[in-house]
């Protein structure tokens, strides 16, 4: 044996091999390592599944889209829904609207439309939590964007990926500002991941019966879940405070148009005349007059008819 490749031992004392059958093993160890050390940070840090996910576009509200006849406004909820569903449609999205079904038709916006099994009778708005709760546990699209019936998307040209691309399993729900009622995030409009179920639920059962049946309904309970809660008492790294969270949009505004890529466009229950703020959009797509246009686009749309109080029963069962 030459000695310019002397005899070493590697990996068991009865195994002989040559200098360079060594660095063959070395670099073979090398790689094996390597591997091992991705494989574990992927098990570590999951992927953003929000990347071109499925996503589902909902709105939900106690009154159904119509389109009524001539002489009649077109009611705005018609109108934002039919919008919205354009825009999920261009996206490659779903789209569902969802028509609560309270035992008894309401009156008001806070009539009890769903029921907390605990805590109570709760108006139209809360019930969007087990509505987009129920979305999630049904559907298999990995994003959920909710909008209230008096939210539109204003361009078709701004994609979603604008908001959910700053989505991650350790923040699966974002807002955009309240601005300019105040420096919070507003509860009309969110986006989420799959694994915001919790977060919702936890929403749900927040503890405000003066707000129940009235405003400012499942927004004051939003506002305390953030300022006050941890998860179960036990804030630790693993379980952190509801508000780190979420996603807040804070430079992104939704009552007034100040950028061209806003993506959402929220009227507020102060403005007399929702029309106005929403036409501008809709001339892009057909004219009011269109009735029978109208029923034609309407007749496409997804509408599913939910007893949120059965849901918010299956929410209280979760683990």
């Amino acid at each position: 044996m030459s000695s310019t490749y002397p005899y070493t031992r590697v990996f068991a004392p009865t195994l002989s091999v040559t200098e360079t059958h060594r660095r063959r093993w070395g670099v073979l160890l090398f790689v094996l390592v390597l591997l091992g050390v991705v494989s574990l940070f992927s098990t570590m840090i999951p992927d953003n599944p929000s990347y071109g996910a499925p996503l589902t576009v909902v709105m939900a509200d106690s009154r159904a889209p119509h389109v009524p006849n001539e002489g009649e406004d077109v009611p705005y909820w018609t109108i934002t829904a039919l919008l919205n569903y354009q825009y999920a449609r261009e996206h490659g999205a779903d789209f569902v609207y969802i028509v609560y079904q309270p035992d008894h038709p309401p009156t008001s916006s806070n009539s009890p439309v769903c029921t907390h099994p605990r805590l109570g009778a709760r108006a139209a708005s809360w019930c969007k939590l087990p509505a987009v709760w129920e979305v999630l546990r049904t559907r298999s699209s990995q994003n959920v964007m909710f909008l209230d019936t008096d939210a539109i998307f204003r361009s078709t040209t701004v994609a979603p990926s604008r908001h959910l691309d700053h989505l991650t399993p350790f923040r699966p729900i974002g807002f955009v500002s309240n601005q300019p009622w105040n420096d919070g995030v507003c509860a009309g409009y969110f986006f989420v991941r799959r694994e915001a179920a919790s977060f919702l639920k936890a929403w749900w059962d927040q503890e405000v019966p003066r707000k129940n049946l009235h405003r400012l309904w499942e927004q004051e309970a939003l506002d305390k879940l953030l300022a006050t809660s941890v998860p179960h008492h036990n804030q630790s790294l693993a379980n952190p405070p509801y508000a780190d969270q979420i996603v807040k949009l804070a430079s992104e505004r939704q009552f007034k148009v100040e950028d061209p890529q806003q993506l959402i466009l929220h009227i507020t229950s102060e403005e007399a005349n929702r029309y106005a703020l929403i036409r501008d959009r809709w001339d892009q797509v057909t004219s009011l007059k269109d009735r029978d246009g109208l029923r034609a686009l309407l007749d496409q749309v997804p509408i599913v008819r939910m007893n949120a109080s059965a849901v918010a029963v299956m929410m209280e069962e979760e683990v």
